[in-house]
């Protein structure tokens, strides 16, 4: 049997046994996440199997309306009239949950010295830089070389920028360091015991942000 769901369904079908469980029928609980939903927010293109209406479907093996179970046997998934490679996301999911490979930090425990003249990492995929654009923000920032660095070295980097009010729910701008393979790609730092720098400010105090999964 199939049958049209929203964007976050399949993510909780566990819910179906809940509600059926505590009184619903199987045909309400099924209503109560696709077509119900989809007419409260207006989204008349979606919810329910009939012409015209977005392809979003889910193939189960069995009927959810005689046995809620089912909806966990599912067969395959479409997103839009196409269907989706259910064994490629498998794959995605297993690398994800891989345990991170150990950063290639040197003895001298270096991220970057700017000292060759360019925005660099002595590991890692290096910097770049991050503002609240992705959740609708309208802050700035830019990095470059500048002559001069800490303790008498040759370089630094400069970072220039403003952070605007509104716009979204947080407000930031500056340079993020990152010490994987790629951008976001975990890397296993627990060979280390913290992160040291110099940091010379003009104008508002800066904040640093650390993303660890032991810190959740």
């Amino acid at each position: 049997m199939s049958a049209q769901f929203g964007d976050r369904t399949l993510r909780n079908l566990g819910l179906f046994v809940l509600v059926v469980r505590a009184g619903l029928t199987e045909e309400e609980a099924l209503a109560a996440a696709t077509s119900i939903p989809a007419s409260i927010s207006g989204l008349d293109d979606r919810g329910r199997i009939a012409g015209g209406m977005q392809a979003d479907l889910a193939l189960v093996a069995g009927n959810p309306t005689d046995d809620v179970l089912t909806t966990r046997a599912i067969d395959g998934v479409w997103k839009l009239g196409r269907e989706a490679d259910r064994e490629a996301y498998r794959e995605e999911i297993v690398a994800a949950m891989a345990p991170a490979a150990a950063a290639q930090v040197g003895n001298d425990g270096l991220i970057t010295d700017f000292e060759s003249g360019e925005i660099g990492g002595a590991f890692g995929a290096g910097w770049m830089v991050s503002t609240d654009s992705m959740m609708g923000g309208t802050s700035t920032a830019e990095m470059a070389i500048a002559d001069g660095g800490a303790g008498g070295s040759a370089r630094a980097m400069r970072v220039s920028g403003q952070i605007n009010a509104g716009g979204g729910p947080a407000q930031w701008a500056g340079p993020m360091f990152f010490p994987g393979a790629g951008q976001f790609a975990p890397a296993d730092l627990s060979a280390h015991e913290g992160i040291a720098f110099w940091v010379r400010v003009a104008g508002a105090p800066i904040s640093m942000m650390l993303f660890a999964q032991s810190l959740g």
